[in-house]
């Protein structure tokens, strides 16, 4: 800058007039100018430069600078997220996508380090969010995990596969899910899982499918051994039961009964179809069994050892001469004994047992209902009703069985004591599917039982299933309690 200086000049008589004279004046530029010496006009310095202090020259702003007008007195620094890299620049540059510039003056950007990622203009570069990721540095965007990988955190730099057990179905995912129960991934980077066969099952996240062991709930009954295959089981039954779970009896043990009173033999012999030596016979009640359940037996038995016996008894033929204690406890009878046996299915009239009697009309202790199964028709049944001293037409004397297992019935015989007074007129069979309390539900009724008679009277027309069963009488002929002899059912176990 030049100082104000004042210079007067005398002009001469040939070129000025008489009493003249001149003075020239200079002045300083003015900030943002340059002036030269001799300059008449002050120079306006251009965008990108800026005036010295003396205004003898306009300068250029340093790399990283800028000054964006002319007749600027000072340079700007490009601010963060902008640059330039020559001198005498008007503007900066934004970074581009990729990088950054975090202060201000750059000359430069840097680069965007792998895991993150910037857009154009940005003073910082940002982490990629959890489930995307960049592999490279100078990433203006951040990738999408694929299907069946993850990345839980910011910043990743590649994804996680999946491991094996677990997967995931959709892109961007931040974790993995287990595999149900039932299902199974074998390999990592799974994008679904498989189900598994028949016969297999697995935990939550398995890798494989284990063998479903069929027999593990024991399936087998009464000491059937099971062979676990694949997706089911098989039962080897033992002794005389049949039936895919052994469930089913071959045949039912009856009990043991007179087989002669010397003159009548109550069950025809079928040793025609073996050889001598039936005391000692290997397999004696499966071999006779057999036998008569080729034959169409309902019935056989075996007596001494091992004799085998056998024929269809449609009425309780093998229980005319009663009970008997001589049969030994490998089911084989004995002398002048024999044990019964059931082929189920193929119904007979069923063995006498008192102990099914589970429930009945208050009596005296030796007229219970169980002298209706002793096979004696001295003993009877004397229900007196709700009281030793009941009303007569108490009209509600019963008894309640239970026969173990679920019997199919078709037919009811009893005897009436024959005395008119006290012989049973109207009675109903009952059956319940459940125990006690019971559900009663009506199968039989008869109204029209005869008097005066201890014959068997047989009542048929029927068919019911049932593990318990109810005798309910609810009239005699004269109004008083009923006395009855014996009672039969005819049926079979239906298990």
């Amino acid at each position: 800058m030049y100082d104000r200086i004042s210079i007067s000049v005398t002009p001469t008589a040939s070129n000025t007039p008489s009493g003249a004279s001149d003075t020239i004046t200079c002045e300083a530029c003015q900030d943002g100018y340059k002036c030269v010496n001799g300059d008449e006009v002050e120079e306006i310095c251009p965008a990108g430069t800026i005036s010295r202090s003396d205004g003898t020259a306009c300068d250029p702003c340093a790399a990283g600078e800028f000054s964006g007008a002319a007749g600027s007195t000072t340079c700007q620094q490009c601010p963060a997220g902008q640059f330039n890299t020559q001198s005498g620049s008007s503007s900066c540059q934004p970074c581009p996508a990729g990088k950054y510039s975090s202060s201000t003056g750059s000359t430069e950007c840097q680069v965007c380090p792998a895991g993150r990622y910037s857009s154009r203009g940005s003073s910082s570069c940002t982490r990629c969010p959890a489930g995307r990721y960049s592999p490279s540095s100078g990433s203006s965007s951040c990738q999408s995990c694929p299907a069946g990988e993850y990345s839980s955190s910011s910043g990743s730099t590649s994804c996680q596969s999946c491991p094996a057990g677990q997967y995931n179905t959709r892109q961007g995912s931040t974790s993995c899910q287990s595999c149900p129960a039932g299902q199974y991934s074998g390999s990592s980077g799974s994008t679904g899982c498989l189900i598994c066969q028949a016969g297999s099952t697995s935990s939550v996240g398995a890798t494989v499918c284990t063998d479903i062991n069929e027999c593990q709930s024991n399936p087998c009954q009464n000491g059937g051994i099971c062979q676990n295959m694949v997706d089911r089981y098989s039962c080897t039954c033992s002794g005389y039961f049949e039936g895919d779970n052994c469930e089913t009896a071959a045949y039912t043990h009856l009990g043991c009964y007179r087989q002669s009173d010397g003159t009548t033999n109550v069950m025809a012999s079928m040793e025609g179809h073996f050889g001598t030596g039936y005391q000692n016979r290997d397999g004696a009640i499966l071999r006779c069994y057999t036998v008569a359940e080729e034959a169409g037996y309902n019935l056989f038995a075996l007596e001494d050892g091992g004799m085998c016996r056998g024929g269809n008894d449609q009425i309780g033929r093998y229980r005319v001469l009663g009970f008997s204690q001589n049969c030994g406890n490998d089911g084989k009878g004995g002398d002048n004994a024999i044990d019964v046996y059931l082929i189920p299915g193929k119904a007979t009239w069923l063995p006498s047992r008192g102990s099914w009697i589970v429930d009945q009309t208050q009596t005296y202790d030796n007229n219970r209902a169980n002298r209706l199964f002793d096979v004696n028709d001295a003993t009877y049944w004397n229900p007196v009703g709700p009281y030793i001293t009941a009303p007569r037409y108490h009209n509600r004397w019963f008894f309640a069985m239970d026969l173990t297992v679920p019997h199919t019935l078709t037919r009811i015989r009893f005897k009436n004591y024959g005395d008119t007074t006290h012989d049973i007129r109207v009675f109903k069979l009952q059956m319940s599917q459940v125990g006690s309390p019971y559900d009663w539900d009506d199968v039989k009724s008869v109204t029209d039982v005869q008097a005066g008679t201890t014959a068997f009277q047989e009542f048929g027309s029927f068919q019911g299933t049932a593990r318990y069963w109810k005798f309910l009488v609810t009239r005699t002929h004269e109004g008083y309690q009923p006395w009855a002899r014996e009672v039969d059912f005819y049926g079979f176990p239906s298990v």
